[in-house]
């Protein structure tokens, strides 16, 4: 961590944490292990650059104000910004062009993930919803096969995960069984 980042950071925090160590970074961002030091557990702590986290929340802001073309705008913005990291902001790209109503713009950008084999932070966390997702788009095109290939994947992802995410699973475990017994 350079000497610049770790009083800013530290002082941010405040003695609620306690920064044990740089993990990583890459284009967007860097990563550290910090202890929250009442309850005595290891969290991991993300830090933005702020031309970045400038950006990130200009989105974010654009985005629940429903201003979807300047949050479109930011998002291509962000990802011309990672260099190596192509698909990095795709999942908000597509989440936009989801808010426009265009799924169909939102299922390449989806896809575009799924294609990029080194999936890292975004598999652990986006890669359920993205089959979902995947899953109704292909289920409102008609193409029963795509939607229940992508509903079945994020079926085995959350099959175990907890409780109050069942609803979820179950409702996919539907409409699989509902697409089954479709005639083509």
């Amino acid at each position: 961590m350079t000497e610049d980042l770790r009083p800013r950071l530290e002082a941010a925090l405040g003695s609620a944490y306690r920064i044990d160590k740089e993990l990583g970074g890459g284009g967007m961002s860097r990563v550290f292990l910090a202890e929250e030091v009442e309850l005595r557990r290891k969290v991991v702590v993300k830090v933005l650059p702020p031309e970045m986290a400038a950006g990130v929340t200009m989105r974010a802001l654009a985005l629940a104000e429903g201003r979807l073309e300047e949050a479109l705008n930011q998002a291509r913005k962000i990802r011309d910004k990672l260099p190596n990291c192509e698909t990095c902001e795709f999942f908000q790209i597509a989440r936009i062009y989801d808010a426009m109503g265009h799924p169909d713009s939102a299922r390449v950008y989806l896809e575009a993930i799924l294609a990029e084999r080194t999936l890292g932070i975004r598999g652990g966390v986006d890669l359920p919803l993205i089959y979902r997702r995947l899953g109704e788009i292909y289920q409102a095109a008609g193409d029963r096969t795509k939607a229940i290939e992508y509903y079945t994947r994020f079926v085995d992802l959350w099959a175990q995960a907890d409780a109050p995410l069942q609803p979820k699973v179950e409702e996919a475990r539907k409409r699989i069984a509902k697409l089954a017994g479709e005639r083509p």
